[in-house]
């Protein structure tokens, strides 16, 4: 059964395994037809392939115009969900998407390529709302080089000073993202609500998640990156998590968000953490060349490794910066595994938790159940602390052989540090001339336990 007629209509052109696809003309159809409905009516949408039904791609064209009908009839309250077929479909501008999603036939047949755009642009007057709009099933690259500062989903928020509108409710799952054509990054959210991403595979993505402002009760699981040949005109960070201002000068952070098995190899930062409350980051793994994770706000980080990349010269596994001007604080390092396979080129410079600046202070650190290890001299110091304001520092494992310095080596006014295993190492702890520090120093397994301490008295010390 002949169901349409191409010729002179569609021009296609085969580069490789990639399909180009030229304009198509409005065409008569052989049953079964599917006429024009009451949504593309009331969106101007006309069909030009009736042989295929209401939300497929084929229906309306080829290219970018044929994505964004889809999604145009999608937004009417009788539209139909928006379907991306086996083929590649080229875009040159990013797709307005309806709240209905789009679905295709799995990543490794649907495949939408970005010609210098984001993939989809979600602006902050589109007024989604539950139930959420589900993405799935498809994937998402570039035509080689063009998206170096472009993002698979973009949710850029409102403008800087404005009063927040949120969008609430987005799915993505089981998609991939960069594997054909480097993406600068996977996802951008700000002024979000209510959104769950999980089963995401990233490849050669820069930024793999931006949070940026007001993003609320949003969790991300399993979403993996790997970047050997990311381009550089975005931070190379796995997790990035910042502020926004807001109408009367408010600054806005995420809240409630949490990042479950997720992992980031062959970047510079795994975790760039710069503002939020109530996040958590649980099983993480990354592989990096500057920072397994730079904490610069309160966070709950439990599980996961974090690794230098080959290519690394002074290299940190988790950072603590100084605390933001916020009323919340304290951060909470839990069974997280520190560890040097591969040997920074600059040990001497290398760190397993480096604590703040050493010129401010730092304020409610917890290190608990944590494991530092790696190759021979592969580490300065284990857990460096210049200018600690108070820490609690217990149940660790630092393997002694893989510090050329001292596995703790904490300035602290208060601390707590406690039932450590530092075999055959030195724990070196000092309160920087503070008659007010006071502290705990007990039951930790180590061959020296040295201190410079101004009233001992107000310390207690019970080694093992």
């Amino acid at each position: 059964m002949r169901r349409r007629d191409i010729a002179g209509s569609l021009v296609a052109t085969t580069v490789g395994s990639v399909l180009l696809a030229g304009s198509a003309k409005a065409q008569t159809c052989v049953a079964p037809c599917y006429t024009q409905t009451p949504a593309e009516v009331a969106t101007g949408v006309t069909p030009v392939n009736t042989s295929y039904p209401p939300g497929d791609v084929r229906r309306y064209g080829t290219g970018t115009g044929a994505v964004q009908k889809a999604h145009d009839q999608g937004k009417h309250a009788q539209g139909a969900r928006p379907y991306l077929p086996a083929g590649t479909w080229q875009i040159n501008a990013p797709i307005n998407p309806c709240k209905l999603g789009m679905y295709g036939d799995g990543s490794k047949s649907s495949r939408l390529r970005c010609n210098g755009c984001h993939a989809f642009q979600i602006p902050s007057n589109a007024g989604w709302d539950r139930p959420a709009a589900v993405f799935e099933k498809f994937a998402i690259d570039s035509v080689p080089n063009t998206c170096d500062s472009k993002f698979a989903f973009h949710f850029p928020g409102v403008a800087t000073g404005a009063a927040v509108v949120y969008n609430v409710g987005i799915t993505v799952r089981d998609v991939e993202i960069g594997n054909n054509g480097r993406m600068g990054g996977g996802i951008y959210l700000k002024d979000v609500f209510r959104g769950n991403f999980e089963n995401i595979g990233m490849t050669n993505v820069s930024a793999m998640i931006v949070v940026a402002g007001s993003v609320v009760q949003c969790k991300f699981r399993n979403i993996t990156s790997n970047n050997d040949n990311a381009g550089t005109a975005l931070p190379r960070y796995g997790i990035w998590t910042d502020t926004a201002t807001y109408a009367g000068n408010v600054v806005g952070v995420c809240e409630n968000v949490v990042f479950t098995d997720c992992a980031y190899i062959r970047g510079e930062r795994g975790i760039e953490h710069r503002a939020g409350s109530h996040v958590e980051f649980i099983n993480f793994d990354t592989e990096t060349t500057a920072y397994g994770a730079f904490i610069n706000a309160e966070c709950y980080m439990h599980g996961g490794i974090v690794a230098p990349a080959p290519s690394a010269g002074s290299w940190t596994g988790i950072f603590r910066g100084v605390n933001m001007p916020a009323s919340y604080d304290g951060t909470i390092f839990d069974c997280v595994d520190v560890i040097t396979l591969n040997t920074p080129a600059q040990p001497a410079q290398s760190y397993g938790f480096d604590l703040g600046d050493g010129i401010s202070p730092v304020h409610g650190v917890i290190i608990r159940g944590c494991r530092i290890r790696g190759n021979p001299s592969s580490f300065a110091d284990g857990i460096r602390g210049q200018h600690v304001r108070d820490a609690t520092i217990t149940d660790n494992f630092f393997e002694t052989s893989c510090f050329g310095g001292t596995p703790v080596n904490i300035h602290a006014r208060r601390l707590f540090l406690n039932r450590n295993r530092v075999p055959g190492g030195t724990i070196l702890v000092e309160d920087g001339g503070d008659t007010q520090s006071c502290g705990e120093l007990q039951y930790n397994e180590c061959a020296a336990l040295l201190t410079t301490l101004s009233v001992p008295s107000r310390w207690t010390i019970a080694n093992f």
